[in-house]
């Protein structure tokens, strides 16, 4: 999007982006897709076309950028939602990344200890925790009473992707963190990245009662995605996977 390539450059020492007339006071909802975005939207409609997937309907966020992504993907009936809207970052919404590390040091910090429980400073801002409640679990939950057996398309945001892997693949939360803390390129999301859940067996086409199956791919450079299919698993603890968890924080106090 705009944004990602103002704080790209901005990260290489080039700031003039935010000083465009307008930009800054552009709401974060209303940012365009660069060229480079748009080539990627249209790669991912051309690995859906060459799927041969039927798809039935179509969601996606009212912000612009997504709403320019499904303008590239396979003609159906689209229905803008606020379920599938970015994470609001309060204080933090449109400034470059420089800025934010310069004024908000301190609040950036405790985000790295706990990043699904850190709230961003100011108004209306949201923890990871409370967005997925407020937008993936409702989300899910239209899915479920709406869509019945159809194959459906979301166009969202990177952050939304997060809680549905939490959610659909049952991720803990421990491993949600190591996720997102990789080095792995394969344990990223991209831009432009498909997450495809199933409940059809990829092997034997059966169709189960609920979705079993998810593969991973990055249609516009298919070596940051994993591309395989793989089946979702609950992560089960022993007692002493619990302790281990605890004992990764010493008692402080007696």
């Amino acid at each position: 999007s705009e944004g990602n390539r103002a704080n790209a450059r901005a990260r290489a020492g080039d700031e003039t982006v935010f000083e465009i007339p307008g930009f800054q006071e552009r709401h974060v909802s209303q940012w365009r897709l660069t060229d480079t975005g748009r080539t990627q939207a249209q790669k991912v409609g051309e690995w859906l076309c060459s799927e041969r997937i039927v798809l039935d309907r179509g969601y996606v966020s009212f912000y612009i950028r997504a709403i320019e992504t499904a303008v590239y993907l396979p003609n159906m009936p689209w229905i803008e939602t606020p379920y599938l809207r970015e994470q609001v970052w309060g204080d933090l919404t449109s400034l470059a990344d420089k800025e934010r590390i310069s004024e908000y040091t301190r609040s950036l910090e405790v985000r790295k200890v706990q990043p699904f429980l850190w709230t961003p400073p100011g108004a209306g801002a949201e923890s990871m925790d409370s967005y997925f409640t407020k937008t993936v679990d409702r989300m899910l939950d239209v899915l479920n009473r709406s869509c019945g057996p159809m194959t459906v398309l979301l166009v969202t945001h990177g952050g939304w992707l997060w809680g549905l892997r939490q959610r659909m693949e049952r991720l803990s939360q421990e491993e949600l963190l190591r996720l997102r803390m990789s080095d792995h390129p394969h344990d990223h999301i991209q831009k432009c990245h498909i997450f495809h859940y199933t409940r059809r067996n990829p092997w034997t086409k059966q169709i189960m009662s609920k979705i079993q199956w998810v593969r991973s791919i990055c249609p516009w450079d298919q070596t940051l995605s994993s591309n395989e299919w793989r089946a979702i698993r609950r992560h089960t603890y022993s007692q002493d996977d619990l302790r281990r968890l605890v004992d990764a924080f010493p008692q402080l106090v007696t």
